[in-house]
């Protein structure tokens, strides 16, 4: 659930050039197992597996597929000890296990390595259904897509911490329930842990949720705002801001004069603008492309021809994040600003981005990822689901009171802050913090900043903000407390 059109933007690097995307090769179970084996030789005493799930957990009949993991016990105090457990959700687990990057989700250079340090535990990361070489199908289409859900992720979850026999656990005392398992989620994957924690209670002991979208909003045009005033957060502290001048202002008359050519009143005047436009492309190459060939321009000019949209089996993990915004849908596209709004600081609302990107610029993309199969499968948009029926199943800002050993973290300028507990837009405001459900706002944070500790941070090169250290002493702390609390149930 991180995506924007400037996100959108970030995979120029995977589709282009279309030469060299249409020679992608496959990922295959063999070619991530041995890329994974040697992206985690260095790392102490982690090794990597495959674990049998069911393609739908409500139809056996349908078979089974295999999901990767790998864990690592560089902590685990030995049997009945806690295991802290993450899936990198929309990505694939070579990005969040490997070091190349600084840090791994298996090590103490992230917040569930830190937990895992604090209780003595292992840590262990998940692939996601769909993603990397974990997929119960090569081809993805509307048909085959159609396992691709909420329920059937929050399942292989559930089944995997009940049931998984780790090589150096051979007895399986550190399964759910007999242990005290720890989930840790940041963005879509913090969503996800709510979801579990909701429909699958008693499996995880305790989670920490960072940044965690747990409403869904289709038209969600607070996410540039909240960039809007992190920009100006940014820009009032250096020498620039001192002149009373604002940056948002300054992007927003750019935006409004690409609307004036794009979104002309008189009918006539908007063709002869079109047509004056084609004369001059690298207007539109400023609006957002980084470089040519872009994303953009095969949305815009529907290139099928693009892997964008050509690439469908395991190498184009877009396709099947696209597909859980269309289907659930979860959609919360980031919008334009509505023109007539106002705002706490100006009198009328301003947008540092284009009023062209609608929620229908962002809807009608599903029809040309997903056209219908030919057995006449959809995507859930299709078939007329929406977000309030997802909010309304998931409970979105509500059933809070239940909630039981969870830590909320969100970011101060986060984009998706008001599609989380922290929300100014949650009937009754902000999630308010309790003992059993604590809740951190980060000063000066931006989205899943707590996610890597100071010694991750530095290692990509990066210095980390005080304030999220600050929230991770607090969370170990805590998190220490709940495990200490846990008690194994007693077996008949």
């Amino acid at each position: 659930m991180k995506l924007s059109p400037g996100a959108v933007l970030s995979f120029a690097a995977w589709t282009a050039p279309k030469a060299s995307l249409r020679g992608i090769p496959e990922i295959t179970s063999s070619s991530t197992t041995k890329g994974i084996s040697l992206a985690i030789n260095s790392l102490v005493g982690a090794s990597c597996g495959w674990f049998e799930q069911p393609v739908d957990h409500n139809d056996p009949k349908l078979g089974t597929w295999q999901q990767q993991y790998c864990v690592s016990r560089e902590w685990w105090a030995g049997p009945g000890s806690p295991v802290v457990f993450m899936t990198p959700g929309e990505e694939p687990i070579i990005r969040s296990v490997s070091s190349s990057l600084g840090y791994t989700f298996l090590q103490n250079t992230t917040m569930p390595g830190m937990y895992a340090q604090a209780i003595g535990a292992a840590t262990v990361v998940l692939e996601h259904r769909y993603f990397g070489g974990s997929s119960p199908y090569d081809g993805f289409d509307s048909e085959t897509l159609q396992y691709l859900t909420t329920e059937q992720t929050a399942a292989d979850i559930v089944n995997f911490a009940q049931k998984i026999q780790f090589p150096f656990d051979k007895n399986q005392t550190s399964n759910s329930p007999k242990a005290p398992w720890i989930y840790y989620g940041a963005s879509y994957t913090a969503t996800i842990g709510s979801w579990i924690e909701q429909f699958h209670p008693g499996v995880f002991h305790a989670f920490h949720l960072s940044s965690a979208i747990v409403e869904a909003n289709p038209d969600n045009w607070y996410y540039y705002d909240t960039i809007r005033q992190g920009i100006d957060a940014l820009w009032n502290g250096t020498k620039y801001g001192d002149g009373g001048a604002s940056c948002s202002l300054a992007l927003n008359a750019v935006s409004e004069f690409v609307d004036s050519i794009l979104l002309p009143e008189d009918g006539t005047k908007r063709d002869e603008k079109k047509v004056e436009a084609l004369k001059h492309m690298h207007l539109f190459r400023c609006l957002g492309a980084r470089r040519p060939p872009t994303p953009l321009w095969c949305l815009n000019t529907h290139d099928l021809l693009n892997p964008f949209f050509e690439a469908r089996t395991l190498g184009n993990p877009w396709r099947t994040w696209y597909w859980f915004l269309c289907n659930e849908p979860l959609a919360s596209w980031a919008t334009g600003a509505p023109k007539n709004t106002p705002n706490k600081e100006q009198k009328k609302q301003i947008s540092i981005v284009s009023r062209k990107l609608t929620p229908e610029y962002w809807q009608r993309q599903c029809e040309m990822h997903f056209p219908t199969a030919e057995n006449g499968e959809q995507y859930g948009s299709a078939k007329g689901k929406t977000t309030e029926m997802l909010n309304m199943k998931t409970g979105g800002w509500g059933r809070v009171n239940e909630r039981r050993r969870v830590i909320w973290t969100n970011g101060e300028f986060d984009p998706w802050r008001s599609t989380t507990m922290s929300s100014e837009l949650r009937p009754g405001g902000p999630l308010q913090s309790t003992e059993d459900a604590p809740v951190f706002l980060i000063k000066n944070s931006q989205h899943a900043d707590d996610a890597f500790t100071e010694a991750g941070m530095k290692g990509a090169g990066h210095r980390i903000n005080p304030e999220v250290v600050k929230v991770q002493e607090k969370a170990v702390e805590i998190m220490k407390k709940w495990v200490g609390e846990f008690k194994a149930p007693t077996t008949k």
